[in-house]
């Protein structure tokens, strides 16, 4: 075997020297690279050394030539045409089908679960597992049946590796059934007869510290017949340090030592990922450096998009040669949501459909539907009805079954969306699930047009293409005869979709986001490298379920000391490579955008022990700068101020519910946001009825007991349980349809035990002579001009005593005397008029709601005796189910809330609405002030309207 090593010395970077290697440092042969083989360990280092050989023959006006770097693997990767391998569509297919089908009863080791039914999920997961550890064992020249077999003796669960071969078996007899090789098995074929390109005269393997053992496999059996260069990018004096082929030796670097120049700049600790990227655009900002002579590394591709942004801002283009997933193309979400809606129909993923910007786009051009009323449908329609699936919509607001237009539903936009989702989406040809997920992509975008200029018309092309590739390689594959059904079909196309990517053009200047490997090759004086911490650096693949280190070991696959070893080696020779003339900075970073925290990368602690406290000191210290991440909501001030379409008897308020007293007394800023802006909180996230719901559920139950003349008067605790009870079934029947999911049949259940107990209390409140006069009575008054309205529950009489009261119904889940609710200690801002004196003891109203419904049923009857006002509490803990009346109430604090209602009523008319209360419980505005109130608000002008026409 011919095999040469050459030591290029790292004094400068490696495409420098494997360049000076190639070609020499004169004028160039013009065919120095004649006969060529040359493979390099990425294809981004293949594209630095063409670009170097081409811009060195043309400074020297040689045309040196085409060479094509190749990758070692590409020795094994590629069969003659005669063999057609199966695609890792095809792969995962096969796989699928045959875990469905196999008996596990003879695979008890494997698979000791004694589930009666595995599902399509589970298969594909599994074969995405049994393949991935294929491939790891592929690249070493090994098979599971090799294993099982080989290592038979010394493995520590043979039986498991037994039936993990015989799986293997079956899966290589249904793809020869088929006509096809496995990608694995054809590498293992092509390693032991390997063949190269006509002319091949020479191999180079240049600076690849990581090849695949089966490359390297073939490798030696071509370098009986052909001289084959290993070139190392390091000093001769470190020969014992790599093994034949240059890569580097685990135990002979253990003792390595990483001299990092300058380390108080050079080696730097940041907090976040954003504050990393913030780091490293300063340090480029305050180094001179330009565009083409800064390298940047992204170990942790979490990183990746603060970078991009921060140096955007800082007018620097970023390019990242790994491309991107097109799982994160909106075209892949759209097609995500799709299938849900075929093939699932619950009530997420209609949202999720309904809520993707093509799916409106769409609707909003085809539908003339307007996208902001149909979301609010959306929400509101959930909210009101809570459906669980599709039949629920249909059930409501399918126009075919209500034979009705659209506007003529309770919901008319989202009526049309739920009549374009039943017509050109759930009744498509679900046998053909490639043309029926075509014609649906047509469908949506027969309205976008293209433009080649645009760089998201562009981006959407390239993902377009490579849905079309993989929709074209199901139909010219075996899948379709291996009859998995048409929803596993769009699984299939999605998950193999999920794991492709794409490649951006390159547009102007820009600065490379490279990964580790990539780095190594990159050429530029200054580099930067982010995400120095373990796990990023070294790779952290412990988590194998099959390959644990100590097995990897024993198998000869590379382990965690490998992995080390190489990445000591590269970030040696990162820094090596600069001393002279450059610079290598290494930023580690403190915690992850999750909050978690990150240990810094054990390569910065190989050092010398005099060293090692100054590194150990800065790394595990305080970050040099860190940014509090504010969220968007207060990253600037708010303008509360009215907008100019608001209506100008929405600017003063003319008519006020007795309720929203106590939202003023709250606070006055949030009764401004909830009463004259009327903002509330909307989404779709109910999964069950809230308070209010509850409470409305009992409310009008109660209702219809005070309206319903022989149930308001029993005194058969049985008898009222049974009408209460029927007529919560009939609100949730009504509200929620039937039959009711778990949830809400849980809640109706809660319900009836709360109304069994107010039957008892009613029962007893009858018998003691009490009777129902007043049942959601409406009421209303005047104060200081302004029209006060509302709504009492109910009103009872003695029959003897003529003795009045009013009371509200209380759900709450503990019983409140009134009294609490309605009163609370003083604070230092309380305005004049909330204060009262109840037994001597000062106190502030809180609420002036039971007060202002005795103050206007006086105004009806000014000569009768004072009402009692109370609540009927109905809580969760039932034992605490009745009436509870304030006792204390007299004129005097009867007296004392009028005066409160004035003063409040007297601030809104004058535009008081600050200052905010900085705290206040179950705040609906709380998203908006993640600080204290008034630092998120612009006061100039929010005074500026309370002061004008105040």
């Amino acid at each position: 075997m011919t095999l040469e090593r050459h030591f290029l010395g790292w004094d400068e970077p490696v495409v420098t020297c494997v360049r000076r290697f190639l070609v020499g440092d004169g004028v160039p042969d013009p065919d120095a690279l004649a006969g060529l083989l040359l493979l390099v360990p990425t294809q981004q280092s293949g594209r630095r050394l063409r670009q170097s050989l081409s811009s060195y023959g043309a400074a020297h006006n040689v045309h040196l030539g085409y060479v094509r770097p190749r990758l070692p693997i590409d020795l094994v990767r590629y069969p003659s045409a005669d063999i057609k391998v199966a695609s890792p569509m095809e792969s995962m297919a096969l796989w699928t089908r045959l875990l469905l089908d196999t008996d596990y009863s003879r695979l008890t080791s494997l698979f000791p679960s004694r589930e009666e039914q595995h599902q399509f999920g589970w298969a594909l997961a599994t074969s995405r597992l049994l393949q991935h550890l294929r491939h790891e064992l592929a690249a070493t020249g090994l098979t599971i049946r090799r294993v099982a077999t080989d290592f038979a003796e010394t493995l520590e669960e043979p039986q498991r590796w037994a039936e993990l071969a015989s799986l293997e078996q079956a899966y290589l007899d249904l793809l020869e059934a088929t006509g096809l090789v496995d990608a694995g098995e054809s590498q293992l074929q092509q390693a032991n007869s390997p063949h190269v390109s006509e002319g091949t005269t020479r191999i180079i393997v240049a600076c690849a510290p990581d090849a695949d053992p089966i490359a390297l496999h073939a490798l030696s059996r071509l370098a009986e017949d052909y001289t084959v260069q290993v070139l190392i990018h390091a000093p001769e004096h470190m020969a014992d340090r790599f093994d034949e082929w240059g890569r580097p030796i685990p135990a002979a670097w253990l003792d390595a030592v990483i001299d990092i120049p300058d380390v108080a700049n050079n080696l730097r600790l940041a907090s976040t990922p954003a504050d990393q990227s913030r780091m490293a655009t300063t340090i480029l900002a305050e180094d001179t450096f330009g565009p083409l002579d800064i390298g940047i590394g992204v170990p942790n591709t979490e990183v990746i998009s603060f970078l991009s942004a921060e140096m955007q801002n800082a007018g620097m283009n970023t390019y990242n040669p790994e491309g991107k997933p097109v799982a994160s193309h909106p075209l892949f979400v759209l097609l995500e949501r799709y299938k849900g809606i075929v093939d699932d129909g619950f009530y997420k993923a209609i949202a999720s459909f309904f809520r993707h910007p093509d799916i409106l786009d769409h609707l909003q051009q085809n539908r003339n539907l307007n996208t902001r009323r149909l979301l609010t449908d959306l929400d509101e329609y959930q909210n009101l009805h809570l459906p669980s699936d599709l039949r629920s919509f249909l059930k409501d607001l399918d126009t075919d079954e209500r034979s009705s237009r659209p506007a003529d539903a309770p919901f008319p936009a989202l009526a049309t969306a739920v009549d374009y989702l039943r017509q050109e989406v759930i009744l498509s040809d679900s046998t053909a699930p490639v043309a029926s997920m075509l014609a649906f992509l047509r469908s949506t975008f027969t309205h976008r047009r293209l433009s080649a200029d645009n760089a998201v018309d562009a981006e959407f092309v390239l993902v377009a293409h490579q849905l079309v590739d993989i929709l074209t390689g199901y139909e010219e594959s075996c899948i379709p005869e291996l009859n998995l059904g048409s929803d596993n079909i769009r699984t299939l196309l999605i998950e193999t979709l999920r794991a492709t990517r794409y490649d951006l053009p390159r547009v102007g200047t820009a600065i490379d986001l490279e990964g580790w490997l990539e780095l190594h090759w990159n050429d530029a004086p200054f580099v930067i490298v982010t995400g120095m911490n373990e796990g990023n650096v070294p790779e952290d693949v412990s988590h194998d379920p099959f390959l644990p280190d100590s097995l990897r070991r024993q198998l000869g696959l590379r382990t965690d000391a490998h992995r080390l070893a190489r990445d000591t080696y590269i970030m040696q020779a990162l820094v090596e490579s600069r001393r002279n003339a450059g610079r290598a900075c290494f930023i580690a970073g403190k915690i992850a955008s999750t909050g978690n925290p990150l240990k810094p990368s054990r390569l910065l602690f190989t050092c010398t022990d005099n060293d090692l406290p100054l590194r150990a000191g800065k790394l595990f210290g305080t970050p040099e700068s860190h940014v509090l991440n504010y969220a968007a909501t207060t990253s600037f001030l708010l303008r509360p101020s009215p907008p100019v379409d608001l209506p100008a008897e929405r600017h003063d308020i003319r008519s006020l519910s007795v309720t929203a007293f106590k939202d003023y007394l709250t606070c006055p800023f949030r009764f401004y946001l909830k009463r004259i802006l009327r903002m509330e909180s909307l989404d779709d996230h109910k999964s069950e009825m809230d308070a209010m719901d509850f409470g409305s559920l009992i409310h009008d139950v109660l209702r219809r007991m005070g309206e319903t003349e022989d149930m308001r008067s029993t005194t058969d605790t049985r008898a009222l349980a049974r009408f209460l009870h029927g007529e919560a079934d009939r609100w949730m029947a009504t509200r929620f349809g039937s039959p009711l999911p778990l949830n809400l049949r849980m809640q109706l259940d809660a319900a009836h035990e709360r109304l069994t107990a107010v039957a008892r209390a009613h029962a007893a409140d009858i018998a003691d002579g009490w009777e129902i006069i007043l049942v959601e009575s409406s009421i209303e008054a005047t104060i200081e001009g302004l029209h006060v309205h509302g709504r009492i529950d109910r009103g009872d009489r003695h029959r003897e005593t003529r003795q009045l009261r009013v009371l509200d119904y209380k759900t709450s889940d503990t019983a409140k005397p009134p009294e609490k609710e309605h009163l609370k200690s003083p604070t230092e801002d309380m305005p004049d008029y909330a204060g009262v004196v109840i037994k001597g003891k000062g106190r502030q109203w809180a609420d002036l709601q039971l007060p202002l419904y005795v103050a206007m049923l006086t105004e009806q009857n000014p000569h009768g005796a004072l009402t009692t006002p109370g609540y009927f509490n109905i809580p969760g803990t039932i034992d605490n189910t009745g009436i509870q009346l304030w006792d204390e109430f007299n004129d005097d604090v009867l007296e004392s809330a009028r005066q409160c209602a004035h003063g409040i009523v007297s601030d809104i008319l004058s535009r008081k609405f600050w200052p905010p209360s900085t705290r206040v419980q179950y705040d609906d505005f709380e998203t908006l002030f993640h600080v204290e109130p008034d630092r998120c608000i612009d006061t100039a002008s929010f005074n500026s309207y309370m002061e004008k026409n105040a």
